[in-house]
């Protein structure tokens, strides 16, 4: 599926009659017709690369809400829903900075 969202994407011509490709099904078609089956499965190991990332994600959000709870009792104290969502926006950071250089690659 990422193959064919990408392709899609990548697609510049405004007009629908000068696309390479008229959807998804078409892309399929085109792309089993010129590489064979295993054409499906370019770019696999980019998105694969891209897609191990959200470990970090992970990884972040629980050291930042562990970092959070150290705080009670301080006051620099923070609420619990607070915490939640600093860490996931910042995890989300963590993510994505980790994550753009194997998005490009996989393109």
């Amino acid at each position: 599926m990422e193959l064919l969202k990408v392709k899609l994407q990548l697609q510049s011509q405004r007009s629908v009659s000068e696309r390479q490709f008229k959807g998804p099904i078409d892309c399929t078609r085109q792309i089993i017709r010129s590489q064979g089956m295993l054409g499906m499965w370019s770019g696999f190991t980019g998105s694969l690369a891209f897609r191990s990332n959200f470990f970090w994600m992970f990884l972040s959000f629980e050291a930042f809400m562990r970092g959070f709870s150290r705080l009670a009792g301080t006051p620099y104290e923070i609420s619990t829903g607070a915490a939640n969502f600093i860490s996931g926006g910042l995890g989300a950071f963590a993510f994505w900075g980790m994550a753009i250089p194997a998005d490009n690659v996989k393109k």
